[in-house]
């Protein structure tokens, strides 16, 4: 059973809105639960549970490999689902941020799934903790070029913030 970690009626509350703010209002949840450390097959479950109160928004569910370690999804048929799609708002996450804005994974297997969201996305969001800004991890995923928005809990430590406002990439 999937049960939300977050107040009902404030999810609620926020995608009321228009159309073109619910999906930021989704997005707002998306990078609670992502910065709060839940699970991806978590998150999607808790996602699942607020877009389902709400017939004019959709979630498609990709198929692949799910590993069980940290539910992540990952191969071929995951990239090709995704490819099938043009979506708004794609919500990527990290392992870490170098400082030369490079998105980072520990999984290689990962990276070709964010490199398909973001490829499908007219615009792409980051939901990372603050920890992640200058941490080093083996694979590439993208770039903060490639980002319109970072979702974090505390401002980033220098360089980022200069980084971020000079590349125009806000920061909430």
């Amino acid at each position: 059973t999937c049960i939300p970690p977050i107040d009902p009626p404030a999810t609620q509350n926020k995608l009321s809105m228009p159309k073109r703010s619910k999906s930021r209002a989704c997005a707002r949840t998306m990078s609670r639960m992502v910065t709060t450390g839940n699970s991806t097959a978590h998150a999607f479950c808790v996602a699942a549970s607020v877009l389902a109160e709400h017939p004019d928004c959709k979630l498609h569910v990709a198929g692949g490999l799910l590993r069980h370690r940290d539910s992540a999804l990952e191969g071929d048929s995951t990239v090709a689902f995704m490819k099938q799609f043009k979506v708004d708002i794609a919500i990527i996450s990290a392992m870490g941020i170098e400082a030369d804005g490079s998105l980072r994974d520990l999984d290689r297997r990962e990276t070709p799934v964010a490199q398909a969201l973001i490829g499908q996305a007219r615009e792409t969001w980051l939901a990372v903790d603050v920890s992640k800004f200058n941490q080093t991890a083996l694979a590439s995923a993208a770039t903060l070029s490639q980002v319109k928005r970072v979702f974090t809990e505390g401002l980033p430590p220098a360089p980022f913030p200069l980084m971020l406002h000079e590349a125009d990439i806000a920061l909430t």
